[in-house]
């Protein structure tokens, strides 16, 4: 092999593993902070569970508000009720149930925060004084849905 090509291979070989090799060691030793520029994942993903029979099942949650009229439960639109916020933030929005909890009863903020989520029924043309979330687990045999966890928020 001419010297060139040996050349062009070990500078290959070194941009490489500076490249790769780098923030890898870095990750290595400050586990605890976050290497940039990084690789972002998708974020509100559930885990799915693959069972030894083939079948997978996953976790939903889901949340419901209530017809005036009828008394039955109506699914939300999770974009549309969280609005402006971010689809993804709902996960934590519902496991701090919601910031309904967040500040004393007797305070501006917890106005403003039941306040808030009223107008996201009444928009949603729900009863304004009941939320309903559910965690949800889901069979990929017969895609039933069984109810692991349920909460349920009155605004008063």
């Amino acid at each position: 092999m001419s010297q060139l090509t040996t050349n062009k291979y070990f500078f290959i070989v070194t941009a490489l593993a500076f490249l790769l090799g780098i923030p890898f060691l870095a990750k290595i030793a400050f586990s605890s902070k976050e290497i940039y520029p990084s690789v972002v994942m998708p974020a509100a993903g559930s885990k799915v569970n693959i069972g030894k029979d083939g079948t997978c099942t996953f976790e939903k949650r889901q949340l419901y508000g209530i017809d005036p009229k009828t008394g039955t439960e109506i699914e939300l639109n999770h974009t549309r009720f969280i609005f402006p916020a971010p689809i993804h933030d709902l996960r934590g929005m519902i496991m701090n149930d919601l910031g309904l909890f967040t500040y004393d009863k007797h305070t501006d903020q917890y106005t403003e925060v039941t306040n808030w989520w009223r107008q996201k029924l009444k928009e949603q043309h729900c009863s304004e004084n009941v939320i309903i979330a559910r965690k949800l687990k889901i069979d990929s045999k017969d895609f039933s849905q069984t109810v692991i966890d349920e909460k349920i928020y009155t605004l008063d």
